[in-house]
């Protein structure tokens, strides 16, 4: 407290400490040089050598609350307001927590190097390293070590696990829970994993609002779609079936083009059993821990069709079938929606009903005439 003049009700232990104060007051620094260079600011806890070290902000030789709370060696140690808005009610709790914080506000990193290099606001890392590299980015929550270690400048990520989240740096307003959610993903936006090691795959690190709920439920896939379960999943139900949007006020460019027997006979129904060893290998990603059942699904004899089978169909009818997703890379699966078989089953009974009509009609004909002949 060297250079106090009007400041008040400051606690001052160690050597430097509070070394160049005139006017801010209510501040409590314990630590070799910590609040060293603070000049004006008030009502901050610095507690650790250098903790708040560089708070020098003068607001013409009045004070200003700044009511910081810095807790560890070096925590928030390059704290620099510009302004009474900037740089304040930040709190960083361990070795170098929010040590490079100049301007950013309304901040909380618990766990050594948490936070280290942001100047964004309204974050929240809790866990070593969480949001370690964090630069402008705002509104971010992080809870476990690593946790979304990578952000620089995303915005309104939560990331809650170990990992989580760890490689994204511009993505915004993604969701992952879980040891290793999302671990993957880089610059997407607007996903939500839920689960350890759920999430993006790593030929898909940009994908943009997907949802994947399961422990090791990987989206090897594009943007706007939604995985639920891991590969080992064998039943997923509810007591009522899905509904989706179906209302002719939404849909445009209606055309009564559905290919019905020239498709569905073109079908070949098959029962097979379910290789989880073979998934892995195609999308590269890793499985889940052995657990009971890990494998039962195997053991299920499946009745439906492959899904290269149906592509092929569709396309010697010319049938642009909506059934099937092709992937995009060698590393994704095909994929097939069963109940869009519905509607050229649908087109198929209908032509089949027209032509059953027909031929009653020449039955009865050929009937009539057959009376006829028998009469005579």
């Amino acid at each position: 407290m060297h250079e106090n003049s009007t400041g008040s009700y400051n606690t001052a232990v160690g050597s430097y400490v509070l070394h160049n104060q005139t006017v801010g007051r209510d501040n409590v620094a314990i630590g070799i040089s910590a609040m060293g260079n603070s000049l004006a600011a008030s009502e901050n806890v610095a507690i650790g050598n250098y903790a708040l070290f560089n708070q020098y902000f003068s607001n013409g030789g009045f004070s200003f609350i700044s009511a910081n709370t810095a807790i560890g060696f070096n925590a928030l140690a390059n704290n620099a307001p510009t302004d009474i808005y900037s740089g304040v009610y930040n709190t960083a709790i361990g070795h170098q927590a929010l040590y490079s914080n100049s301007t950013g506000t309304n901040n909380t990193a618990i766990g050594k190097n948490a936070l280290f290099n942001s100047i964004g606001s309204f974050n929240t890392g809790i866990g070593v390293s969480a949001l370690n590299s964090n630069l402008n980015g705002g509104s971010n929550v992080a809870v476990g070590v690593n946790a979304s270690q990578a952000n620089t400048s995303g915005t309104g990520n939560t990331a809650l696990g170990l990992t989580a989240m760890y490689a994204n740096t511009t993505g915004n307003y993604n969701t992952a829970i879980g040891r290793g959610a999302l671990v993957n993903l880089i610059g997407g936006s607007n996903n939500i994993a839920i689960g350890e090691g759920s999430g993006t795959a790593v030929s898909s690190p940009n994908v943009t609002n997907t949802i994947s709920i399961g422990n090791n439920d990987i989206l090897n896939a594009a943007s706007n779609q939604a995985f639920i379960g891991n590969l080992s999943m064998g039943f997923i139900g509810g007591r009522v079936g899905w509904s989706t949007y179906s209302d002719a006020r939404i849909k445009n460019n209606i055309v009564e083009d559905v290919k019905g027997l020239e498709f569905i006979m073109k079908l070949k129904p098959v029962t097979y059993f379910i290789s989880n060893s073979a998934i892995t290998n195609i999308t590269g990603n890793k499985e889940t821990l052995d657990f009971p059942g890990k494998n039962d699904n195997e053991k299920i004899r499946y009745s439906g069709f492959l899904a290269q089978d149906v592509e092929k169909a569709a396309i010697d009818a010319q049938y642009n079938f909506s059934g099937v997703s092709k992937p995009s890379n060698p590393n994704q699966l095909y994929t097939m929606t069963y109940e869009q078989f519905v509607v050229p089953l649908v087109k198929a009974v209908q032509e089949q009903q027209s032509l059953i009509e027909k031929q009653q009609e020449q039955i009865n004909m050929l009937m009539k005439r057959l009376e006829i002949l028998e009469k005579k």
